[in-house]
């Protein structure tokens, strides 16, 4: 099994044979909003909730962008949590000392 048919089953995007699944007629292909929601970390479909009095699985994508858009992918969050608390850490010894 080579590369190549590795990848054309799991994500023909990655592969320049196959430039419909990234661009159709010139327009670049958009991410979806499950694709935004797993780059920045969270689950699948966590920005699909109800919206103007309609259940979940009629909410548009707009509000789903909208909200990652404005939000913070999960490991950087992460990241600076640690930094703060090591700062804390050292601090709190510091005060101690």
């Amino acid at each position: 099994m080579s590369f190549l048919s590795v990848c054309e089953n799991v994500a023909p995007t990655l592969i320049a044979q196959y430039p419909v699944a990234v661009a159709t007629q010139g327009d670049v292909r958009r991410l979806t909003p499950r694709e935004c929601e797993r780059l920045m970390g969270f689950p699948d479909d966590y920005t699909r909730i109800p919206w103007r009095g309609k259940p979940a699985g009629l909410c548009p994508d707009g509000p789903r962008y909208k909200a990652l858009g404005n939000s913070m992918a999960v490991t950087v969050m992460r990241w600076i949590g640690e930094r703060i608390e090591q700062v804390h850490e050292i601090a709190s010894k510091e005060a101690v000392a």
